[in-house]
């Protein structure tokens, strides 16, 4: 249980008293401090910062001074201004390297939690992260817990498999997918043993939004009988929902169904827009103006005065770029073109922003 949900991430912080000269720091939740490894790390050759127009690229290369400086330095210079038990960030090249820096923090009464970065290189494995891989993500995870008795929290890569690893650990009783800006960044498997469940609660985090359902292997998602309505609002999961593949418990909670088999795409099943009362929906909204076929007739009719579009596909032949290529349009603008399959038949859904 934390006083408030603020928890600067790791990296940002350092080891926290850095920081106690500006402010109190105790009125943070907690805090995750700097990676840790077994040994101590240099890190990337310098230079490793550079700014760029969106702000800030770096690849420091996890430097740290190793666990056991940061048990006989860093902790202590932290307990003197920090009261509250702390994250521990833990990083390693081997399962055994991972097993032997969390078996010494989980000595350490400061240390409330580990959160193990697992998106380091296998260096027995060929160099491939290991929070790529379920295999190798549920190798470190079962040796960190063996190991010791505080919660753990695995950080691994947005492209892992969510479902397979958590059936390959065992004991998962949540999913963390976290996105900001509709861009995937995280995610975040709890291992809680005293509360785990066949089916771990999946929390799709995008921005303040947060979709949470149970973790399902697969279930049915409903699909429109026939091709939407000009009118109708059209419904687009955020990147949280389309990695977690929550679509039946979306479908469930906002009465919903899918545009066709794989689309992605949305449609009120029994009016034009979702029920006013039921909580924001978890993605981007859109009134459909107009759909068509790619017959050139068609294609004209609906796309006249049209000359600038955002295009997407889904379960569609053709790519975004070909398809653009095709109709002759510019990219951007407040036009929206979702190319997809439904009803049997390849149709182009014109849409704007509700």
């Amino acid at each position: 249980e934390l006083e408030n949900p603020v928890i600067p991430a790791s990296g940002t912080f350092g080891y926290g008293y850095e920081y106690d000269e500006l402010y109190d720091i105790n009125a943070l939740g907690t805090f995750s401090f700097k990676g840790t490894t077994k040994d101590a790390r240099f890190g990337n050759p310098t230079p490793r910062i550079a700014e760029c127009t969106a702000g800030m690229i770096n690849a420091v290369g996890l430097q740290n001074p190793g666990v056991e400086k940061v048990i006989s330095e860093e902790l202590p210079k932290l307990k003197k201004c920090f009261h509250k038990p702390v994250m521990a960030n833990v990083s390693g090249f081997s399962v055994a390297d991972y097993a032997y820096t969390c078996e010494k923090l989980d000595k350490e009464e400061q240390v409330g939690w580990l959160e193990v970065n697992v998106s380091c290189p296998n260096v027995h494995g060929g160099g491939m992260s290991f929070g790529t891989d379920p295999k190798a993500a549920a190798e470190v995870t079962k040796a960190v817990k063996a190991v010791t008795a505080k919660p753990v929290i695995v950080k691994l890569s947005p492209m892992l498999d969510h479902r397979e690893a958590a059936r390959q650990l065992g004991g998962v009783s949540e999913v963390h997918i976290v996105s900001t800006g509709n861009e995937c960044k995280e995610t975040l498997l709890v291992i809680d043993r005293d509360h785990a469940t066949a089916a771990p609660t999946v929390f799709c985090v995008n921005d303040g939004n947060i979709f949470a359902s149970p973790l399902l292997s697969s279930q049915a998602v409903p699909v429109l009988s026939d091709l939407p309505e000009p009118g109708m609002g059209l419904y687009v999961p955020n990147a949280s929902v389309m990695k977690g593949g929550c679509f039946s418990a979306l479908c469930e909670r906002y009465a919903l169904a899918a545009v066709g088999v794989n689309s992605h795409l949305f449609c009120a099943k029994n009016a034009h827009f979702i029920d006013s009362s039921l909580p924001p929906f978890p993605g981007r909204t859109f009134i459909i103006k107009s759909l068509c076929s790619l017959n050139r007739k068609d294609v004209a009719r609906c796309l006249a005065g049209i000359q600038q579009a955002n295009i997407s596909t889904r379960n569609f032949p053709l790519s975004a770029d070909a398809l653009r290529k095709k109709l002759r349009l510019r990219d951007g603008g407040d036009t929206y073109i979702f190319a997809t399959t439904a009803a049997g038949r390849h149709v182009l859904v014109v849409a704007a922003k509700c």
